[in-house]
């Protein structure tokens, strides 16, 4: 050897021996590198698989946390966690499993993973049950034993996870140990090569700081794997914890706030018993050491806890050992909240025996059997219901095969086999008894006992024929529906709620046929035909109405025929119970409308063209105009209005008239404005406007602007410039006041000369009957006859020119009353029967047998007529004949007809030249005539006006010196009767009528007429007590002293006969008789006199016979006309004029007397004020005045002047009926000329008091 190293190495033997040393040493590094390089390779797959398989452990523990939560959430919400998603998850846990045991290479591990294997297998099972059966779920008890059952497997697989975790990581630590122990050799024995040696180990440190990262991070998730296990496990409501032997809280989960209201460190040390009530210390104890001693793996008890806030709440504990080295040392509880459950259980029971009672009484049928078809319970419907299908007596303990009908055995058996099999049973069975056809509804339901074994069925059985009937109306009614439905031309189709077509017509199929391209059959889902697109669109609509809206929709279509636009209408259809039970549609073709939308949508672009035209339109036009909008401000206004007010666009524009002009004008304005915005109506005000130029008066209209979806937005107004006009309208005003002014005075001036004649006329005409039932001379006698019939000739001509003056005036009316023609005839001659007989005249009626004496017309009218006629007549002949002839014309089918009234005499006759002048005024035949015969020429002019009146005509004939023929021609009405009138005897002529001894009160302020009627009382034994005015009549009413009757002259002073009798009816509330007497002319007076509470009325100067009458007819109770006697009573029921009683109230007198003086001092001016705006139209100004009366009227409660005064405010608000404003401020002026001399006296008793 050395002879060789010295051939190769020809060296030192030192130098050989060092080189062979550093060789050797070389050589022995590089095996050492071989042999360590095998070895840690070797190493390396040991860790590498080590981290393999906790991989797979790692996967399986994250697998069963995932089961575990998703078995929770089915618990909790069914519908989110599905069968196949947990067969799936377990499919990939149980391949976690087999490959982690499959790797396992220690014997232990592969044990630990076998046994593991085995309880999850066990879990999944479970797992996998509760989701094949549905009902599971409802019952909690068996909820509650699976979730213990679980939570117990899962502490089991918890436990053995962390063996074989704890035996991998002692591997892991074994093997990676034995790696580091090689490195070490290593480099203790490749020192030399240190170079060498660092690189390997750097390499080799390299590698093994990444395996402990590695490690490091598996411990780590599973650290995290472990908490978010723990959090699935304690779910919703429920809490872990464990106890030590003494029932000391170690650990306790972190929600113990929710379920106690104690966080964990408040429990920490804490005994168990600090949450339990006192009453359950025992039984809780009790249950933990039975558990104890008996070494029970498990133990489940309910009972109640306190809360820290002192809430009582029902527990459920799972307790489980905790044990070393088989010694217990604690317990591992799971707290699950269960007071819903509690309170459940007990609704539950109360709800078990409600249903038992409701069995008891329901209309139903309800019976069990048994396996064997043996009834065990039965209720009294059931039994009733099968006698009357069988006819046999039925009794618990009967097999049901015995007491069916024997063609319905064989189904029976057949449904009750499928029943025990588990199936639930409903079907339909028709069944003919005494009564007549019967169906019933029949369903078999499964009895199971605890055990989920099958050991009978209950039966339910519902009459359901009256639905069967109304199935068939509703059938019958839907064929109709189709038949009507078939005929029109608009789609039509009805959807239950569950989207199924229950009814479609040709057009609906026509047109969805030309939509969708599908043909809509029913049965079929309407999604079926619903585009995409569409969809979500559509089922939000159809949700709406089913929910009970009403809904619209329009849809576009490209189709082969060419573009089509349907109008959808979708409404809800309700039962009976207000359920919606489906929802209908009609489709309507609205491509044509759309076609017109679409022109008009072009002809608005034109119309936007066209705006700045219509501007230069307004610009030219005269008129002011203007557009607001709602909110007042000015929108446009036009060159007019510029000019006018000497403004521009920029100054008006966005402004408002408060901007402009004062506050009262812009009011008015925007109340105009309101009122269009309000009724959606022209309003048309006057305006009077200061311009730069000088007052204007404007005629305004203002109306309401509305856009193209009849929305309003603005107010439009136009503005005409009436200045001319109004003054014109003044002037007219001017002439009309002064003309109404005349009429009043030619109308005062006739009643006043009336006054002034009557007035000693009836003193001369009284006295003159007087004289004539004393002892008088033959030529005394003549010189009263003389007077007598000197003063009858005044009164006609007095009576003559008042009824000229009416008609002029068309103040006299024409009544249509029911008359007996034959008395209004043989009333109108009898006055002129003794004057014919002293001229010895024969004076004659000849009445046609054919002429209806029953008429309807005015009867006064007629004896005007008559008396006129009569009356020229007598004056007129001297000697022959009078006939008055009455004949038929003309009788028409609706019940009216025609008379002829003629009156002939053989008087003096007429020329022909006056024959065409006789009807006109102040007209005679001759100067001579009226001087020889008197008259005023005025009596058939009155006649032809009363003729023309009344709808006829008057004609006359005559031969001079031979007589004259007057022929009247009137239309009536036929009436059917006239009421039989009881004549009324003359009082004069009968003195013992028992009216002597009355006391009668009169009120008259000439001395003349107060002798005369004096004189007339007296003669029938009348006690009598004269007055000169009103006021001493009210005095003497007032003091107590009582009359059986009271006669009233109309013109007094001081207190007038109207204001007389209103205080007496209405402040004193007498009832006593009132005749009214006058001597005046004025119109309908006699109407005013009724309706003030008068009984009766009497002109100047008066016949004593008339008196007697009346006196008669009021003293001795006889029974008065009913015109008088209901006047009376309505006013009687009627309004008071003032109610002053809230003032005496307040028992302040001084502000009695202001509040009377001021409405005395202000309430003429107010009435004047509103008739000179009446006169001018301003009705605005009107109104004002108006509502300002009012507050004073209704402090004194003038409840009937109110009533018209309010009435003229809302006709000038509103100008409506403005025409009817001058009758209601006339009689609201009247109604206070009565009021006021009340009033007065109210104010001086209260000044004497003050």
């Amino acid at each position: 050897m050395k002879s060789l190293l010295k051939t190769i190495f020809p060296i030192s033997r030192s130098i050989a021996l060092i080189f062979l040393l550093a060789i050797s040493t070389i050589i022995f590094f590089g095996r050492i590198v071989y042999l360590s390089g095998i070895y840690t390779s070797k190493t390396d797959k040991m860790v590498a698989h080590t981290y393999r398989v906790m991989d797979y452990v790692a996967k399986i523990k994250s697998g069963i946390a995932e089961s575990e939560a998703m078995v929770s959430s089915y618990l909790l919400q069914p519908k989110k966690v599905t069968y196949d998603e947990l067969v799936k998850l377990q499919a990939e846990l149980k391949h976690s499993m087999v490959t982690a045991r499959q790797l396992a290479i220690d014997p232990t591990q592969k044990r630990f993973l076998q046994e593991l294997e085995i309880m999850l297998l066990q879990k999944q099972t479970e797992q996998l049950a509760i989701f094949k059966q549905p009902s599971f779920k409802s019952n909690s008890s068996s909820v509650s034993d699976f979730v213990a059952r679980q939570q117990q497997l899962l502490f089991t697989i918890n436990g053995k996870l962390r063996l074989i975790t704890d035996r991998q990581n002692w591997l892991l630590q074994l093997r990676t140990h034995a790696s580091d122990a090689a490195e070490q050799r290593l480099i203790r024995i490749a020192y030399a090569g240190a170079t060498i040696i660092i690189m390997f180990i750097a390499v080799l440190l390299w590698q093994l700081n990444k395996d402990i990262r590695r490690r490091k991070k598996a411990e780590h998730d599973i650290r995290e794997s472990e908490i978010k296990y723990r959090k699935l496990i304690e779910g919703p409501g429920m809490i872990t914890f464990t106890a030590n032997l003494n029932g000391e809280f170690e650990f306790v989960s972190a929600k113990s706030k929710i379920l106690t209201g104690y966080t964990p460190f408040e429990l920490q040390g804490q005994s168990f018993y600090k949450l339990v009530p006192e009453a359950w210390h025992q039984q809780v104890l009790k249950s933990f050491e039975q558990q104890f001693h008996e070494y029970a793996q498990e133990k489940i008890m309910r009972f109640p806890i306190i809360t820290k806030d002192n809430e009582e709440k029902w527990v459920k504990l799972t307790s489980l050992i905790i044990s070393n080295d088989e010694q217990i040392v604690g317990f591992q509880c799971t707290v699950k909240d269960i007071t819903d459950e509690i309170e459940a259980e007990s609704k539950l029971k109360e709800s078990e025996e409600l249903v038992q009672t409701l069995l008891n009484n329901t209309n139903e049928g309800f019976f069990m059997v048994d396996r064997d078809l043996t009834i065990r319970v039965m209720n009294k419907p059931a039994r009733e219901g099968m006698e009357l299908r069988t006819g046999k007596k039925v009794e618990v303990g009967m097999n049901l095969l015995s007491v069916i009908p024997a063609q319905v055995i064989d189904d029976a058996v057949i449904n009750f086999g499928k029943v025990f099999n588990g199936e639930y049973v409903e079907y339909e069975a028709r069944y003919n008894t005494e009564k007549g056809v019967q169906w019933l509804r029949i369903s078999h339901t499964p009895v199971r006992e605890n055990n989920n074994e099958i050991t009978g069925a209950a039966v339910v059985t519902s009459d359901i024929t009256s639905i069967k009937q109304n199935e068939e109306k509703v059938e019958e009614a839907n064929r109709k529906i189709r038949a009507m439905l078939s005929s029109t031309e608009e789609g039509f189709y009805m959807v239950a709620p569950d989207c199924t077509v229950i009814m479609v017509n040709e057009a609906g199929k026509n047109i969805m046929k030309l939509t969708t391209g599908k043909l809509c059959i029913e049965g079929s889902n309407i999604f079926d035909y619903i585009k995409p697109e569409r969809k979500e669109i559509f089922k939000e609509i159809f949700e709406k109405v089913v929910n009970g809206s009403t809904e619209e929709s329009e849809l576009f279509f490209e189709t082969a025929e060419g573009d089509l636009w349907i109008h959808n209408t979708y409404f809800p259809v309700r039962n009976e119970a207000n359920v919606v039970i489906a929802v209908c549609f009609a489709v309507k073709n609205i491509t044509e409308r759309k076609l017109v939308e679409q022109a008009w949508e072009k002809l608005r672009e034109e119309k936007e063209e066209n705006q700045f035209r219509l501007q230069s339109i307004l610009d030219n036009t005269p008129l002011i105009m203007f557009i607001k909008d709602l909110d007042g401000k000015y929108m446009l206004i036009n060159r007019s209005f510029r000019e006018a007010f000497q403004r521009t666009e920029d100054e008006v524009i966005g402004k408002t008239d408060f901007d402009f002009d004062e506050d009262e004008a812009s009011i008015r304005y925007r109340e105009a404005d309101d009122k269009v915005i309000a009724t959606l109506e022209h309003v048309q005000t006057d305006e009077t406007v200061q311009m730069p130029d000088g007052e204007h008066h404007l005629l305004i209209v203002k109306f309401p602007l509305f856009d193209r979806d009849n929305i309003l937005y603005g107010v439009g107004a136009i503005a005409t410039d009436i200045t001319e006009r109004t003054r014109s309208r003044e002037k007219l005003i001017e002439a009309k006041k002064k003309a109404e002014s005349a009429e009043q005075l030619q109308e005062q001036f006739l009643a006043n000369m009336s006054h002034e004649i009557r007035t000693p006329l009836n003193g001369i005409i009284g006295m003159t009957n007087v004289l004539q039932h004393t002892a008088l001379s033959e030529e005394q006698e003549e010189f009263v006859q003389i007077i007598r019939q000197s003063s009858d000739n005044l009164l006609m001509l007095i009576n003559d020119i008042l009824d000229l003056s009416k008609i002029k005036a068309g103040k006299l009316s024409v009544e249509q009353v029911s008359f007996d023609l034959q008395k209004v005839l043989e009333q109108a001659v009898a006055p002129f029967r003794l004057k014919a007989k002293e001229k010895r005249l024969t004076l004659s009626i000849h009445c046609d047998r054919s002429v209806p004496l029953q008429l309807t017309g005015d009867p006064l009218r007629i004896t005007q007529i008559l008396s006129n006629l009569l009356s020229n007549a007598l004056k007129f002949t001297e000697a022959g004949s009078i006939e008055v002839r009455i004949c038929e014309l003309q009788q028409q089918e609706d019940g009216k007809t025609n008379l002829s009234i003629s009156v002939t005499d053989t008087g003096i006759g007429i020329s022909d030249e006056k024959l065409e002048h006789v009807f006109e005024s102040f007209e005679q035949a001759a100067i001579e005539t009226s001087r020889k015969y008197g008259g005023t020429g005025l009596g058939l002019s009155i006649t032809r006006q009363l003729c023309e009146m009344m709808g006829g005509a008057i004609a006359v004939s005559s031969e001079f010196g031979k007589g004259t023929t007057f022929r009247v021609q009137l239309p009536f009405t036929i009436a059917e009767a006239v009421p039989v009138v009881t004549q009324v005897m003359d009082l004069s002529k009968n003195r013992n009528d028992n009216i002597s001894g009355k006391k009668i009160l009169v009120a008259e302020d000439n001395e003349i007429n107060q002798k005369v009627i004096m004189h007339v009382l007296q003669r029938v034994g009348i006690s009598t007590t004269i007055v000169n005015n009103g006021k001493e009549a009210v005095e003497l009413l007032e003091a107590g002293e009582e009359f059986d009757l009271i006669i009233l002259d109309l013109q007094m002073p001081i207190m007038n006969g109207f204001q007389t009798a209103t205080y007496i009816r209405k402040k004193l509330e007498l009832t006593l008789p009132i005749i009214a007497m006058t001597a005046s002319a004025l119109r309908n007076e006699k109407m005013r006199c009724f309706e003030l509470g008068m009984n009766e009325y009497l002109t100047k100067p008066f016949v004593p016979a008339d008196l007697y009458t009346e006196l008669r007819r009021f003293l001795l109770a006889q029974p008065a006309t009913g015109k008088s006697t209901n006047t009376s009573q309505t006013q009687q029921q009627g309004t008071e004029l003032y109610n002053l009683s809230h003032l005496y109230e307040m028992e302040d007198q001084e502000y009695f007397c202001e509040v009377l003086q001021l409405f005395l001092a202000t309430t003429p001016s107010l009435l004047n004020e509103i008739h000179e705006a009446t006169l001018y139209e301003n009705w605005e100004e009107v109104y004002r005045k108006a509502h300002k009366l009012k507050s004073s009227l209704g402090i004194l409660q003038m409840n009937l002047m109110l009533g018209l005064v309010s009435t003229i405010e809302l006709q000038a608000k509103e100008q409506k009926n403005i025409d009817r404003i001058p009758d209601g401020l006339k009689k609201a002026t009247e109604l206070y000329d009565l009021i006021r001399p009340m009033i007065e006296a109210e104010l001086e008793k209260a000044i004497q008091i003050t």
